[in-house]
């Protein structure tokens, strides 16, 4: 949940999503070798807008690892008829 929130964070306060000062502070640690879901976390903003809070956070990530499920059960159907 940190990662969604920190790439709405680092979008919305034009910063780098993959550069953070908030783990080792006060150096900061590069997110590129890092398990982050970038992809999942810009998919996320629109909805992390519209439901603000820990609650909404929870909600999208919650909505975003169900998606996922179902996604990885539907696209095996359409690669075998391609």
């Amino acid at each position: 949940m940190w990662s969604l929130w920190w790439t709405k964070h680092a979008l919305s306060s034009a910063q780098n999503p993959f550069w953070t000062d908030l783990i080792f502070h006060p150096h900061g640690t590069s997110l590129a070798f890092h398990s982050y879901p970038f992809v999942y976390g810009v998919l996320s903003v629109p909805l992390q807008w519209l439901l603000p809070g820990k609650e909404g956070l929870a909600a999208t990530f919650n909505l975003i690892v169900f998606t996922s499920f179902v996604m990885s059960a539907v696209g095996p159907i359409y690669l075998r008829d391609a």
